[in-house]
């Protein structure tokens, strides 16, 4: 068994459809500022993440203190599904 993961470029969150980019920093990625919301995208981008089905989520820890800011993405448990069904190795049972 491999340990590649096979991503899928399509299917999330992607610059390519504005109408759903503006509906994301309008409603899931409300509390995300500049870059943040480019490196949220990256991410949805990457792993073919749907930030609307929660396939991921956006953390911000700090976000009062500008120095201390961070954002952490994680991959929500339907993602780590979609990935492995992708690579054939999901066995639910």
């Amino acid at each position: 068994m491999s340990n590649v993961v096979a991503i899928r470029p399509n299917g999330g969150l992607t610059r390519k459809d504005p109408r759903r980019l503006d509906l994301f920093i309008k409603t899931v990625g409300k509390d995300l500022r500049g870059s943040e919301i480019d490196e949220a995208i990256e991410w949805c981008e990457l792993y073919g993440a749907n930030p609307f089905t929660k396939d991921i989520y956006f953390f911000v820890f700090d976000a009062d203190d500008a120095n201390k800011r961070r954002v952490v993405p994680v991959l929500g448990i339907g993602l780590y599904r979609k990935i492995a069904a992708r690579t054939g190795d999901y066995r639910p049972d």
